[in-house]
């Protein structure tokens, strides 16, 4: 056996084959009584998955009590490295086992335990043993032999087994608690030789009214299972005075051995149920991680899952899409890189909340991507415990609100404009009003002089400062919606070729790119003004490109759904889109949001109105139609606009 003991690490090793092929449970348990190993067979009798079995206790797979006998077993000393066993039989799950240690790896102190699976060994052998039991009482004439169990949810007895030619009448029967002779020995856990049924008032006289035949005499011995009382084993004969002490003494060992059968297929019948209701459980579980894992793998919003440390377990696919890290670069890691110094503090808020229990829903707030940009984010997040209600994480959703805050930047744009718009209006016409009473006096006054008084120029320059005014009104009027004056159906390609042809002889210094889409679809539009509004952002790419550049005119036929129209007050369907891109120096956001405002601009005093794009917004608005930017520093500028 030393031998053996020794070659062990090297059969490991070596034979791992061989260990794996044997019908015996082999493991190798640490001075921790941790398992370390376990071969297939071993895995099978525990019914537990592999990567849970290795690192667990191996005592701790029994019951408490076989537990600690378990654990004295291997904190055992053997310096004679002998094989040490435990006597009897021990239940793990459904299966009787038999243990066997032996000493393994001396230098990291471990031991080889070895687990025989005596199930059906020790059913044959306790069928034996009932059956010789039985014959013996048989060959010294007994009628009839009862098993009551008591009913753990009413305490009533229950006939489990009976023989005899009443067996079958008597099966199921019940008795309450502490009636007849079975209740009384339950009762006071004592055995009790019944000599005469008739001069007993513990006897229930109703069994010989059902099975039609006196009981004479009885024995009762109760059925003990670790000092609790479980039932009690009854012999019956017809005859009186039939049982003595020697027959008591070989009943008592007979309910003994009965007890521990009983016990037994108690705990085997229980054991099963408690695999299968696991098994059912697991399986739910498997089913119910599955679904969970579908559902956050097809959520269209971002989800991190962190521990209670605030370290990543889950990322789910459109965390990666929108963020850039993956499961790999992040899990077991804190996401600190993710968040902005400068959104630090609410963050902060936002976990105390979540820890203590608090949902978290809708707060606004910047996240860092991979790439380096800063997006806008609206986050929900809450706790999330385990099967004990422990917590044990929690579960952030992320939701990409960019082109949320950028719609509403555009719904915020267009409201704005509509009341500096209506504003405008009132005040072009009242100026406009004033202005032609300035005019008409003036050309009244210059009627009376003769060309060379000295009043006659002045009055001129005011006609023609009057005019410039009137001018500005009509730009105002443009922007404010003052109407169509000449609106007929215009094929925009001509308008734009034209128009672009017309401004090239004035900035030879920009390229001009033209891509017309063929067979487009014709417009109901001014023209006049349309080649106002292209003109307007030709010069504005112009002026974005001092040192020449690309000028790209693009038109197409495109159809938006109400998605993108709705946010211009404008009703979907079928659109011509004309494209003006420059490569200039580009706008950053701020302006951006401003560029429609009247009088607002970036040239230098004295240089421009500011009403260009104002009045294109405002007779594009007034086609039914819309205008947009989009533009990156440095790289261009992109006017969109949507004629229906």
């Amino acid at each position: 056996m030393v031998k053996i003991t020794k070659a062990l690490p090297a059969v490991k090793k070596d034979f791992h084959i061989i260990l794996e092929a044997m019908s015996e449970g082999i493991f190798e348990i640490t001075s921790e009584g941790k398992i370390v190993f376990a071969n297939s067979a071993a895995i099978s009798l525990c019914n537990i998955p592999k990567e849970r079995l290795l690192g667990s206790i191996f005592a701790r797979l029994f019951s408490e009590d076989a537990g600690q006998r378990v654990a004295d077993l291997l904190k055992a000393p053997n310096e004679k490295l002998e094989a040490l066993t435990v006597d009897s039989p021990l239940v793990l799950n459904e299966y009787l086992v038999k243990i066997k240690t032996l000493f393994g790896d001396k230098k990291e102190d471990t031991r080889v335990v070895v687990l025989s699976d005596i199930t059906e060994h020790e059913r044959a052998r306790e069928i034996i043993r009932l059956r010789n039991r039985e014959q013996q009482l048989h060959t010294q004439t007994v009628q009839a032999f009862t098993i009551w169990l008591i009913d753990e949810d009413t305490g009533e007895l229950v006939c489990e087994q009976a023989s005899g030619d009443y067996g079958e009448t008597l099966r199921g029967w019940r008795l309450a608690p502490g009636e007849g002779l079975a209740g009384w020995v339950v009762q006071h856990g004592e055995s009790s030789i019944t000599p005469n049924t008739y001069s007993d008032k513990r006897h229930y006289k109703e069994v010989d009214q059902v099975i039609g035949e006196n009981m004479q005499s009885i024995l009762t011995v109760p059925l003990h299972v670790k000092g609790d009382t479980i039932g009690v084993l009854q012999v019956v004969d017809t005859e009186t005075e039939r049982f003595d002490k020697n027959h008591l003494a070989l009943i008592e060992t007979l309910a003994g051995s009965a007890a521990i059968a009983i016990e037994n297929a108690r705990l085997y019948e229980k054991a099963r149920q408690e695999i299968s209701i696991r098994k059912q459980a697991e399986e739910a579980l498997r089913e119910s991680e599955n679904k969970y894992r579908t559902v956050l793998e097809a959520n269209p919003d971002s989800v991190i899952v962190y521990d209670m440390e605030g370290k990543v377990t889950y990322l789910n696919p459109t965390f990666t899409k929108v963020f850039g890290w993956t499961i790999g670069e992040c899990l077991g890691k804190k996401m600190d890189m993710f968040v902005p110094e400068e959104n630090w503090p609410e963050t902060n808020e936002m976990i105390k909340k979540v820890l203590a229990g608090e949902n978290i829903t809708g707060i606004e707030t910047f996240r860092h991507t991979k790439a380096g940009d800063i997006i806008p984010v609206s986050i929900s997040g809450a706790i999330y415990h385990d099967r004990d209600g422990n917590p044990v994480g929690s579960v952030v959703n992320l939701r990409n609100i960019y082109e949320q805050k950028k719609l509403e930047a555009q719904i915020h744009q267009v409201q704005k404009l509509e009341a500096i718009g209506t504003l405008a209006g009132g005040i072009a016409h009242d100026y406009n009003n004033l202005l032609m009473g300035i005019l008409g006096n003036a050309s009244l006054m210059t009627f009376d002089l003769d060309s060379n008084h000295p009043h006659y120029a002045k009055l001129k320059n005011i006609e023609k400062y009057v005019q410039s005014g009137a001018d500005l009104t009509k730009q105002l009027l443009g922007f404010a919606k003052g109407g169509k004056y000449e609106v007929k159906p215009i094929d925009i390609n001509d308008v734009v070729g034209q128009s672009s042809e017309m401004f090239s002889r004035t900035k030879k210094e920009v390229r001009i790119h033209r891509n017309f889409q063929e067979n487009i679809w014709s417009v109901e539009a001014d023209p006049n003004q349309v080649e106002q509004v292209l003109l307007n952002l030709y010069v504005n790419a112009g002026q974005a490109m001092p040192g020449g550049g690309e000028l790209y005119l693009q038109t197409e036929n495109v159809t938006l759904d109400d998605s993108y129209t709705r946010h211009f007050s404008v009703k979907a369907g079928d659109f011509v889109k004309i494209s003006v891109k420059d490569t200039g120096i580009g706008m950053d956001e701020k302006t951006i949001k401003r560029i429609f405002d009247p009088f607002f601009t970036t040239k230098d005093m004295g240089r421009g109105t500011g009403l260009g794009l104002a009045s294109a917004y405002g007779i594009i608005k007034n086609h039914g139609g819309i205008i947009n930017a989009d533009s990156i520093i440095n790289k261009g500028t992109t006017f969109n606009v949507f004629l229906p």
